[in-house]
């Protein structure tokens, strides 16, 4: 949204409902943006009041007054300066930017502290049906650090969902199935500590039990506890609140750009899913099941009419992304039919698509939609009907799925953490 200078923090705007629960506890101030506007108004008046004198006793007591003044809202005193020597700094850079005064890093701490995330991307992997999997974006040689991984801790009992199922016969079948989750965690068969990366890209890297081209290590940085090796599992889980762990996935060997990243996910890893792929047998309430994204890929949209001879599976249901308030507007002032337009950021959020029905498609593959408040609306190009899941539908849902984490290596996993 603007020019980012080298080694400049990048920031996004989560929407103030982000902090809806820390905003309704009086004693945490974070500052929103009608807050950070009030306080740039108030140190560009106190300067031009002062002239930018700000180190004489008048300026330095009007100073005081002011911030005492402001002390009845929190919000606007957090983003107010301290000290009156720093309302020069404030008026050039914004208040908000003045809160975050490393905000601009050189290239030489980013060299000391930093370390690239941009290393692999995702795409398509070349091992068949394993979906999408990491590349190398440029060479690598063998020790380099690939990517580095903090780690979420989390109990391995939360990632176990328990529920029960009614039948028509009157029977209730319980079930005991891991999240899709468990596929993405690092762990091991004696601990109940789970530990998910969350770094970009980082979570495609497959499968080699063979040569692998990478391996996990703990990381040698400071954002590494390495002191959380000496506590137990419990200690950790129900007093850490913060990350505090991070490995690191390194090159085994030279890496040339384009090359899938492999690693080993642990003997017993390979075993589980060579039963499950032996055993494995098809859910009959399966077999018409079609994915998402196939779905999300057809050019074409049936309308409801085609729908009766060709109906979609029952697990998805259709939606339009549309700016009802945008539409009516148009409509307004054009005299047209209610026409569908798209607005700014009109994709980025799914609280803007809406279950619609399809009643036509014309020979250019605009659609005419109807909503579930009888709303009618014209002219939606296909990029803005989407297919989406109902609730516990998707295909990580499909019972007997298969689960288990990604094994750290018996040598660096501290015997404290096993806990089993």
């Amino acid at each position: 949204s603007q020019h980012i200078q080298a080694g400049m923090e990048v920031f996004a705007d989560y929407g103030e409902g982000y902090f809806a629960d820390v905003l309704e506890n009086d004693w945490v101030h974070i500052p929103m943006s009608e807050d950070y506007e009030e306080s740039d108004n108030i140190v560009w008046r106190f300067w031009s009041t002062v002239h930018g004198q700000v180190d004489t006793s008048y300026a330095k007591l009007l100073w005081t007054f002011i911030r005492q003044l402001a002390a009845h809202n929190g919000r606007l005193l957090a983003a107010l300066p301290s000290d009156a020597n720093d309302v020069p700094k404030a008026v050039k850079l914004g208040t908000a930017m003045f809160s975050v005064p490393n905000v601009v890093r050189t290239p030489e701490w980013l060299e000391k502290n930093g370390q690239c995330i941009d290393n692999i991307r995702p795409d398509q992997s070349t091992i068949e049906q394993a979906g999408r999997g990491a590349f190398a974006t440029r060479p690598l040689r063998m020790g380099d650090v690939i990517a580095p991984a903090p780690l979420l801790h989390i109990w391995r009992d939360d990632s176990l969902n328990e529920y029960e199922e009614d039948y028509d016969d009157g029977t209730v079948q319980p079930f005991h199935e891991y999240q899709l989750l468990l596929n993405y965690c690092f762990s091991h068969p004696r601990s109940s500590l789970l530990l998910y990366p969350y770094s970009p890209v980082v979570n495609y890297i497959n499968h080699d039990g063979k040569e692998p081209n990478a391996f996990i290590r703990w990381s040698d940085r400071n954002h590494h506890k390495f002191e959380w090796k000496n506590r137990t599992v419990e200690d950790i889980l129900l007093n850490e609140t913060h990350p505090g762990l991070m490995l690191e996935f390194v090159a085994a060997r030279d890496i040339d750009v384009g090359e899938e990243i492999f690693i080993n996910y642990g003997k017993g890893w390979e075993e589980a899913w060579n039963k499950y792929v032996k055993d494995w047998e098809s859910d009959p309430n399966d077999e018409n099941y079609i994915p998402l994204s196939t779905l999300n890929e057809y050019p074409t949209v049936l309308t409801s009419k085609e729908q009766e001879d060709n109906p979609y599976p029952e697990e998805v249901f259709i939606t339009c992304y549309i700016d009802f308030e945008s539409v009516v507007e148009h409509s307004k002032d054009s005299n047209y039919p209610h026409k569908w337009i798209e607005t700014e950021d009109l994709f980025y959020f799914l609280s803007n698509a809406h279950p619609c029905e399809i009643l036509s498609r014309d020979a250019l593959g605009s659609y005419t939609v109807k909503f579930k408040t009888g709303f009618v609306v014209h002219d939606l190009p296909r990029k803005a009907i989407e297919f989406i899941n109902h609730k516990y539908t998707s295909d990580q849902f499909i019972r007997n799925s298969f689960r288990h984490e990604m094994e750290i290596p018996d040598e660096i996993f501290p015997e404290k953490w096993m806990d089993k």
